[in-house]
């Protein structure tokens, strides 16, 4: 009699694959978009706001003397992993929708993964650890400012969605409103 007990188990476990995952157990990434800023094309030797302690004084440094500061477009992420495997994760492209009339205004393209450690962002390998929940931004590459002027008003919203890929399996999520942000002089 034990030994019908037994096979049952052991074929389970087989049929599950690695021992040490359950059966039954989802193996999903969820994502949702936190932030999405529009801003300007930096390139990359404009001073942008600090991202950590040893950036303040630099960027305090500049403010002081009035440099130019840029603000560049960024996608921020909240990504929870519920699986037992390590996933891959990469955004593809963000798009602006007209709030208005729904019409594609621009793609933007992703670039720079950093994830936040709890004090800074720092450059992230794009790897979701297992059973895990991070917080990950992208730069984005700025808006085309061509068409109508009041379009990029700093009033003005843009619906967005965001085309992410987890382990090849590529989603599209709908984003918070995006704006741009006031110049405001210091």
């Amino acid at each position: 009699m034990m030994t019908k007990r037994l096979v049952p188990v052991l074929l389970l476990s087989a049929a599950c694959g690695a021992i040490d995952l359950p059966c039954g157990v989802p193996q999903q990434v969820d994502v949702a978009v936190s932030a999405i800023t529009l801003g300007d094309d930096c390139g990359s030797s404009a001073l942008t706001p600090p991202q950590n302690e040893s950036d303040g004084a630099r960027f305090a440094d500049c403010a002081a003397a009035n440099c130019g500061i840029c603000r560049a477009s960024s996608v921020q992420l909240d990504i929870v992993s519920q699986q037992h495997t390590t996933a891959k994760f990469t955004v593809i492209e963000v798009y602006l929708f007209d709030a208005d009339t729904h019409a594609l205004v621009d793609t933007l393209k992703p670039s720079a993964p950093t994830k936040w450690d709890g004090s800074s962002y720092l450059a992230w390998d794009e790897n979701v650890p297992s059973l895990t929940n991070l917080k990950a931004k992208y730069t984005l590459t700025a808006p085309k400012r061509s068409g109508a002027a009041g379009l990029w008003a700093p009033s003005k919203p843009f619906k967005t969605q965001v085309v992410v890929e987890v382990d090849g399996q590529r989603r599209t999520l709908s984003g918070p409103d995006a704006y741009f942000e006031p110049e405001v002089a210091t």
